[in-house]
């Protein structure tokens, strides 16, 4: 009895200890297993399409070019969006000024590898122009800015993903 007694406590610490093991495994490697699953998902396959280093930079150089929407530095579009001021009646016109001017400057852009982001992009200035022009709520406001950010940021993943596709393919 004795004996089973031992046998029982000798399995249940190996199981413990064989629990913490894989516990710390877990732990220490799973940030690793994680970013290269991320690495793996968000790098584009090349569909047919041999992209250059000419193609990631123009690309990296569009999204760039976009990312500083509304342009104003801080002013009272961003101040508005932020949450740090309610005055949406001076902020609209400037608001739909600002999505007008980047829609035209996203029309003379390209991005290779992320047409579809920019063509999306170009559309909801567009759409933003159009709806920052009519009378809308701080909340309303806000959600439209968040939703060109977005946007925005999918098209500067996409071109860091053709850029790293670049990296990993490309043979000079």
């Amino acid at each position: 009895m004795a004996r089973r007694q031992r046998e029982s406590v000798a399995s249940l610490l190996t199981s413990i200890l064989g629990t913490i093991v894989f516990g710390v495994l877990l732990i220490a490697f799973l940030p690793a297993i994680l970013a290269m699953s991320t690495r793996l998902a968000m790098t584009p396959e090349p569909s047919g399409v041999n992209w250059t280093p000419v193609d990631a930079s123009t690309c990296l150089a569009t999204s760039q070019n976009l990312r500083g929407w509304p342009d104003d530095k801080g002013g009272l579009v961003t101040r508005v969006a932020v949450g740090m001021s309610d005055d949406v009646k001076s902020a609209r016109p400037l608001a739909a000024k600002a999505a007008r001017d980047f829609a035209g400057r996203v029309s003379a852009l390209h991005a290779p590898g992320a047409e579809k982001q920019l063509a999306v992009l170009e559309t909801e200035f567009a759409q933003a122009a159009i709806a920052f022009g009519e009378p809308m709520t701080a909340s309303e406001f806000r959600a439209e800015y968040r939703k060109i950010g977005r946007l925005s940021l999918a098209l500067t993943t996409q071109c860091h993903a053709v850029g790293q596709w670049v990296q990993d393919h490309y043979k000079q």
